[in-house]
């Protein structure tokens, strides 16, 4: 397995990874972690409340409603 190391300062959520395969890790989180990464349900459903303005979670908000309309 080849693992490249991240040059700069690393984005995002950070996940611990082991390798058991050339081609396959198991990550580890934490249930906070989790919470942060997958988005409530209830709160992309709401109408009441305003898609937020980021291009990123537009773009979500949109294949959500794709989805849920297939």
């Amino acid at each position: 397995m080849r693992l490249t190391v991240p040059s700069g300062v690393p984005e995002g959520i950070a996940l611990t990874v082991i390798p058991f395969r050339e081609d396959a890790v198991i990550g580890t989180m934490s249930l906070a972690t989790l919470v942060r990464l997958v988005p409530s349900p209830r709160q992309e459903e709401d109408p009441r409340v305003p898609r937020a303005a980021s291009g990123h979670d537009r773009r979500r908000a949109e294949l959500r409603a794709n989805i849920q309309r297939t």
